[in-house]
């Protein structure tokens, strides 16, 4: 019960970056890309995050827009709405999130066994992304120095809510 109470508010940032994409043209069933010979993919979120390849994944879902990065099972994340934009980056069993011209954000980290369970969990989106191959700085998985992030771990340890480790 209480290793969701880490894993909850994780899959509620990544469902900003990550929900509403429907199934893409060009794939089977199976979610195998008909298009990697052109070097895209397309597929299960999880499985892209665990590709040796860097990947950039680009969806709309109703008036937002998103762009994601992929590369050594980091994940760096552009949401934008009528209302801002909102980044997020998942590295070194952390996630940080933060609005656009605000100098305040959130930070979480969890262990190794919480972090797999944020792409294996049945609340992870299940839609195909169609992403293809990019090359970009790995700078871009460092949060910003100019942001505050909130510890929600130590928030919670504050509060006498003890967080569970990996058995």
């Amino acid at each position: 019960m209480r290793k969701n109470l880490l894993v909850i508010p994780v899959l509620v940032l990544l469902s900003l970056f990550l929900t509403g994409c429907a199934k893409k043209p060009g794939t089977t069933s199976g979610g195998q890309s008909t298009e990697q010979k052109k070097g895209l993919f397309t597929g299960k979120i999880k499985d892209a995050i665990l590709r040796d390849t860097p990947l950039k994944c680009e969806w709309m879902s109703g008036g937002n827009s998103s762009v994601g990065y992929i590369k050594n099972k980091k994940f760096y994340g552009e949401n934008t709405t009528k209302e801002g934009k909102s980044f997020v980056i998942i590295a070194d069993n952390c996630l940080w999130g933060w609005q656009e011209n605000k100098n305040e954000g959130t930070k979480i980290c969890f262990d190794q066994n919480q972090t797999n369970d944020i792409w294996n969990s049945d609340n992870s989106p299940k839609d195909d992304y169609q992403c293809s191959l990019a090359v970009f700085s790995d700078s871009i998985f460092n949060p910003p120095g100019s942001v505050n992030f909130m510890d929600i771990n130590d928030m919670m340890k504050k509060a006498g809510v003890t967080i569970p480790t990996a058995k």
